[in-house]
């Protein structure tokens, strides 16, 4: 088997037959798998899968969970589960838009044996219309590495394609992620070889009500983020410490923002502390912009005082 498409999916049913039908209009010159892990839907999602299951006996593996497992949990089964050579990952709310695209993918790391993963550009479409679709990542070279990729995840889950089993068996760290499969992923992988991106769109990355990233507000994602670069710090012999500090200084400066706003103050203490401990002098604007919070959090008459004083100079 040359490939597996790993797709993941919960209460997808407005969406999921356009990303199966964009995963079969595939048009490709080997053989691949359609591998789904359903996590207990409770809408029509699993009936649908069934359907197509029938159609395509011989092309569509269909895991069905007892329980709700979790996204984490449900890709990391789904992803052990896949034969092929290469694993190409999708969403069950996103779609391809290229019956091309997994030919052009093979061919690529066919090619390039230094690549451990291939990805490309997807257009970003918001399903209230509240804001105009856009291009992601808006990024100009075609070769990256783990460097590049921990200052940002420019990787979108539905243009993914990369080595089976090139980083062995998932660690167990990765299973306390609750949100985020995608980015911890990508490091372990480009450990073992280089990040390229071929430069057609040829996917949709939708934004919905009932999106993952549409569902968790921003605290979540600072504490996900957050661990992600403590598991990295630990695991890759302070190799990249520079860069991971300084990613943990913006997040936990973040995250003590985010807890004042919500009158939380023993948390925004929690963190402005921590990012006090991490660089107090990263820059001179981020020193003041510390100072003007600890005194917020520690001395408020103090601050107002101050704050008085240069209103009315």
């Amino acid at each position: 088997m040359k490939v597996s498409v790993s797709i993941i999916t919960y209460n997808h049913e407005k969406f999921i037959r356009q990303t199966l039908d964009s995963v079969l209009m595939q048009d490709a010159n080997f053989e691949y798998e359609i591998v789904i892990g359903e996590d207990c839907s409770t809408d029509n999602t699993r009936n649908i899968l069934l359907e197509y299951h029938n159609l395509y006996p011989g092309k569509i593996r269909l895991l069905l969970s007892g329980n709700n497992q979790g996204l984490v949990r449900n890709f990391m089964q789904t992803c052990r589960s896949c034969k092929g050579e290469y694993i190409a990952t999708l969403d069950g709310d996103d779609y391809w838009t290229s019956s091309q695209k997994l030919q052009k993918q093979v061919d690529f790391l066919d090619q390039h044996t230094d690549y451990s993963i291939c990805f490309h550009p997807v257009t970003m479409m918001f399903e209230n219309g509240n804001k105009p679709s856009s291009i992601f990542p808006q990024i100009n070279g075609e070769t990256y590495t783990l460097e590049d990729l921990l200052y940002s995840n420019f990787i979108p889950t539905s243009s993914v394609m990369f080595r089976n089993g090139i980083f062995g068996e998932f660690p167990d760290w990765y299973q306390t992620f609750k949100t985020m499969e995608d980015w911890p992923l990508y490091a372990l992988i480009a450990q073992h070889g280089k990040i390229g991106l071929l430069k057609e769109v040829m996917g949709v990355y939708r934004f919905h009500s009932k999106s993952t990233w549409s569902l968790q507000d921003e605290v979540v994602t600072c504490q996900e983020e957050i661990k992600f670069y403590n598991y990295v710090k630990e695991n890759l012999a302070n190799k990249y410490n520079n860069i991971i500090l300084s990613m943990l200084d913006k997040r936990y400066f973040k995250l003590a923002e985010l807890y004042e706003n919500k009158g939380e103050y023993d948390y925004a203490k929690k963190y402005i502390n921590k990012c006090i401990i991490i660089n107090p002098i990263l820059s001179r604007i981020k020193f003041i912009s510390k100072m003007k919070m600890i005194l917020r959090l520690y001395c408020p008459e103090l601050y107002r005082f101050v704050r008085e004083k240069i209103l009315y100079q």
